[in-house]
């Protein structure tokens, strides 16, 4: 069975193992990866003369070609799916394609699935080269854990927003994700309800009465009040902040700046839920206003992604190492992955970039 658009970042020939599979790379695998669609990059080098330049590299269409082989030799059919074990159609080959997938950014394929609508665009990697082969089998192991906390979704949603064709898709792929794991994470460590629920019961039920001692009508006071069941619940932004101080991302002490950044991050993901759109802020303008909404896309992403990545599957490595800085960096400072989104545009960032290497060899 070939793999399309695998693009495990290996150098020579190898073959390792994920769970009931036997992946072959060839001499010629390794090749087809620069075959590969490519994105807009830059690369910030020496030339001959030891000068330093930054070189743009345009993006590159591509192709999709074979880049790895999978086997099962151990068992006469395909074992059925861990992600998706009750879903008539998936298999351990799909549950296979969505985890090497999520590991490398790039949506993997089989050679009949190209015949559609295969997608050029592609996401940040986890694993690559040597962290691939050492962590995928360990990760495959993950799934039933994965599966059995309701996350399989999450997993698939991160997938998808890896090719989404624009901000609004991404974000709601996102936030999807991430609503699901900080769920899922708050249903396992009883944070669904406040603690002095029954207090809040009383406030229901003098509320209630408050409103037809004052003339409101039996009807109106019982609309009021059902609007009240919700109030015994954190909000949104409370689960989250919490999830985050679970795992250190977020400090214990937060500054307004520190809980601004993280209302934003609740605001930008309420608009795409509720609206589909991005908001403009007034006060930043419309290009810096789109700034931010990506940024906090990127960091719903990368929040949940790391969760997955680190928390679920097992990986520790150089990936969740920077995600785990660059989720900080946000709140504490304002940045994401080096670029101030509340002051600076993307271009903006870019060349700020390029003129630290030129002048002074820092980047």
């Amino acid at each position: 069975m070939k793999l399309f658009n695998f693009d495990h970042a290996l150098t020579s020939p190898m073959d390792f193992k994920i769970g009931p599979f036997e992946i072959s790379i060839t001499k010629e695998h390794c090749s087809n990866l620069k075959l590969l669609p490519q994105r807009t990059s830059y690369q910030y080098e020496h030339d001959a003369t030891f000068s330093r330049h930054v070189k743009k590299i345009p993006q590159n269409r591509g192709e999709f070609v074979p880049t790895a082989i999978a086997t099962w030799s151990t068992q006469e059919n395909i074992p059925p799916s861990v992600l998706f074990p009750s879903i008539p159609g998936p298999d351990a080959v799909y549950d296979l394609v969505i985890l090497l997938s999520f590991l490398t950014g790039r949506r993997v394929y089989l050679e009949d699935e190209l015949d559609w609508d295969p997608r050029r665009a592609y996401g940040e990697r986890i694993l690559g080269g040597q962290e691939l082969v050492g962590f995928a089998n360990h990760a495959w192991a993950k799934l039933p854990e994965l599966a059995a906390g309701g996350l399989s979704d999450a997993l698939s949603c991160l997938v998808q927003a890896a090719h989404s064709p624009d901000l609004i898709g991404w974000g709601a792929y996102a936030s999807a994700a991430l609503d699901s794991i900080v769920t899922s994470w708050a249903s396992a460590n009883g944070k669904t309800k406040f603690q002095d629920d029954t207090l809040i019961k009383t406030a229901r039920k003098t509320i209630e009465a408050t409103l037809l001692d004052g003339g409101v009508s039996p009807e109106s006071a019982k609309d009021i009040v059902a609007r009240l069941n919700n109030i015994g619940s954190p909000s949104a932004i409370t689960k989250i902040k919490w999830f985050l101080q679970e795992f250190d991302l977020f400090s214990k002490t937060p500054t307004e700046d520190e809980m601004n950044r993280l209302r934003r991050l609740n605001l930008v993901r309420n608009a795409i839920a509720h609206s589909g759109t991005v908001r403009i802020e007034p006060t930043l303008g419309p290009e810096i206003s789109l700034s931010v909404a990506g940024a906090v896309i990127g960091l719903s992403h990368e929040i949940a992604e790391l969760h997955l990545a680190r928390r679920i599957l097992g990986i520790e490595a150089a990936s969740t190492k920077n995600s785990t800085e660059t989720i900080k960096r946000f709140f504490s400072e304002g940045t994401f992955r080096g670029q101030k989104v509340f002051e600076e545009k993307f271009e903006e960032y870019l060349s700020r970039l390029e003129k630290t290497w030129l002048d002074g060899g820092i980047f």
